[in-house]
């Protein structure tokens, strides 16, 4: 896990549920990513320069990124970047509530048009533009103002990816159980 400051809570967190997580510092990685199934990236500050996040997710294996870690990432103008996120454009403001849009293993037994947030009038960092990734799936929108992307999942090369909002996190029970959801599934090769 590439942290902020909430890195130590979503491993504990992780660590709780079974996982064995490392946590390492918002300018990324001390060590190689080889022997992770999945990485979390919280991190505003990491570039990735090498783009070591697209050949893990290469090998088949799982990223998560939430917040403003996209942009970090270069997700407005790294055409890779963009690939394995599934998305176009970052750090658009979610305002509102969030909503479910379709059903989804990682969502559980939530419907469409499951509220599974509010943020009011300001502001929660989103994504946005899943034009050219065919297998990008919007799994939860904010539902003012832009409409931008909660959580979105995504499959490239062998790997997959998934997106939440900063909103997003373990301290809730229904936002738990979605993480430990993507966690099942992005740990499994």
């Amino acid at each position: 896990m590439i942290a902020t400051s909430s890195g130590s809570s979503w491993c504990s967190f992780l660590s709780t549920h079974g996982y064995d997580c490392t946590t390492f510092p918002s300018t990324g990685p001390t060590s190689p990513l080889d022997d992770f199934q999945v990485v979390i990236d919280l991190s505003e500050d990491w570039a990735d320069p090498t783009h070591s996040l697209a050949d893990f997710i290469q090998a088949g294996k799982g990223v998560i990124t939430r917040g403003l870690a996209p942009y970090a990432l270069g997700v407005d103008n790294d055409p890779v970047v963009q690939n394995w996120i599934g998305a176009n454009n970052g750090i658009y403001p979610g305002t509102d509530f969030c909503t479910t849009t379709t059903t989804d293993s990682i969502l559980g037994d939530r419907p469409p048009g499951t509220v599974l947030d509010f943020v009011g009038d300001c502001c929660a960092h989103a994504i946005d533009d899943i034009v050219g990734h065919p297998d990008a799936k919007v799994l939860a929108r904010f539902n003012s103002g832009m409409s931008t992307i909660a959580i979105l999942r995504n499959r490239w090369e062998s790997g997959r990816s998934i997106y939440f909002s900063d909103s997003f996190g373990p301290g809730r029970p229904d936002h738990a159980d979605i993480i430990l959801r993507a966690m099942s599934e992005l740990s499994v090769q």
